[in-house]
């Protein structure tokens, strides 16, 4: 017996393992980028409403503000709406692999158990 055969044995032992890190790695990869994403939406539309109550200077300009108020806030929502599906889609996304490893390494075991 080489020096390399346990190292080989413990290798295929722990690869379900390696595997089920590589997708949490992958599925927080995604989820922080979808997250830095979001912030960035929210950031821009802060500042897009700092500026634009900034140019306001008489009954007219508020009343142009108030009305884009209502353009701003379904433009939100929208994109809320959308970051939610992302966000769900993702999770489905890492389920399916997460279900498709178990299945894959379930099946192998119990191949070699017969």
């Amino acid at each position: 017996m080489s020096n390399i055969e346990p190292f080989a044995a413990y290798e295929k032992l722990f690869a379900p393992v390696k595997e089920l890190n590589e997708i949490a790695l992958l599925y927080t990869t995604k989820l922080a980028e979808l997250n830095m994403a979001a912030m960035r939406k929210q950031t821009e539309a802060v500042f897009a409403g700092w500026r634009d109550v900034l140019t306001v200077k008489d009954a007219e300009g508020l009343e142009s503000f108030i009305k884009h108020q209502s353009e701003v806030a379904r433009s939100l929502i929208e994109g809320y709406v959308a970051d939610a599906n992302a966000l769900a889609q993702l999770g489905k996304e890492t389920s399916e692999n997460i279900r498709k490893m178990m299945e894959e390494n379930i099946a192998a075991a119990l191949k070699k158990a017969a």
